[in-house]
Formats: structure tokens, C-alpha cells, sequence
């Protein structure tokens, strides 16, 4: 019996591990994103004030 009940304990870790892992990686993309538009915006303003 807790040999069975272990094995379901540990995958239902794994699933949450997944999703907690895909949530960050979505928020990782989503920071990488926006700093490379603040960059972008960056880059932008800098040029507008050399004219």
C-alpha cells in the first residue's frame, strides 16, 4: 500500500513541478520581452536626443 500511495505522492509532485516549471519559463519570456523593448526604447530615446 505505501509503496503505491509513494509513487502516486511523486507524480503528482512531478505534475505540479511541470507546471510551476512551464509558469516561469512563461514569465521568463515574457520578462526577456519586455526588456528587450525597453532596450529597443532605450536605444530610441538616446537617438532622439542627440538630434
Amino acid at each position: 500500500m505505501n509503496s503505491i500511495f509513494l509513487k502516486n505522492d511523486s507524480i503528482k509532485f512531478f505534475e505540479v513541478l511541470e507546471q510551476v516549471l512551464s509558469k516561469v519559463l512563461l514569465c521568463l519570456r515574457i520578462l526577456t520581452k519586455s526588456s528587450k523593448v525597453s532596450i529597443q526604447i532605450g536605444k530610441i530615446s538616446s537617438k532622439t536626443e542627440k538630434m
